[in-house]
Parts: C-alpha cells; structure tokens; sequence
C-alpha cells in the first residue's frame, strides 16, 4: 500500500527548507504520533486537506504565495514519490519538467535548433511536429 511505505520516510524528506517553520515545529514535536495518525487517515480515506497560508514575496517580482501546511506537504510527497514510480518509465526522454536529474539546466538547446522536435502553437490547439 501507498501510504505504509512512503509516509515515514516523506515525512522527514519534506522538512528540507521548513525546518524552523511554526507549523513543522509543531509536526515534529509529535512527529511519530503524526505520521501515524496521517497514515491512517489517509488509509481510511478520512485525510482532508488543511489551510493554506497565504504571504507575499517581493524577490523576484511581487507575487502572492499559498504554501500548504506542514501536514499536507508530507502527504505531497507521499503522492509524489509514488505517482512518480509509475510515471517516469513513460515519459519521454526530452521531458524535463519537474524530473529528478533533469529541469532547465539539463535541458539541451542544441535539440531544439536542430528541429528535433517543435511546438506549433496556434489559438486552437498545440501539436508536436517532427
């Protein structure tokens, strides 16, 4: 099952740039007891979503942010770390986005000035052209 195998560990890999946070503070001082009530409300299906905190950043530009609660970051990466295990065999190789070892910088121009692939956009749908 999902849940069994991922929570624990998610549940540490999530605090990577949150740790001083109020809300990962207050997960991590009954961390145990936390991962094992979200486990099983996510096993019951009985998990619901918290709050959001909303704040604005000025750098780079001004812009509203909605950051999940700490509670609901670990199920993200519960999900993620699952739903990736079956997606990454079928994408292709020059999909980049939001992949682990892959992004902007491992992104290659040269495929895109030779024509590998092109994206034609036009105002009723987008296709892929070889």
């Amino acid at each position: 099952m999902i849940v069994q195998a991922a929570v624990p560990g998610d549940g540490i890999a999530c605090r990577r740039n949150k740790r001083n946070t109020i809300n990962a503070l207050r997960f991590e001082a009954r961390q145990e007891l936390n991962l094992l009530a979200l486990r099983d409300a996510l096993s019951d299906r009985s998990y619901e979503p918290g709050r959001s905190v909303c704040f604005f950043v000025q750098r780079p530009k001004l812009r509203e942010v909605f950051a999940a609660d700490f509670r609901d970051r670990v199920v993200h990466h519960v999900l993620v770390s699952h739903l990736e295990r079956l997606w990454e065999p079928v994408f292709i190789h020059d999909s980049y986005a939001c992949r682990k070892g892959k992004g902007v910088q491992q992104t290659r121009p040269d495929n895109w000035r030779r024509g590998k692939r092109r994206l034609r956009i036009s105002s009723r749908n987008a296709s892929l052209c070889a």
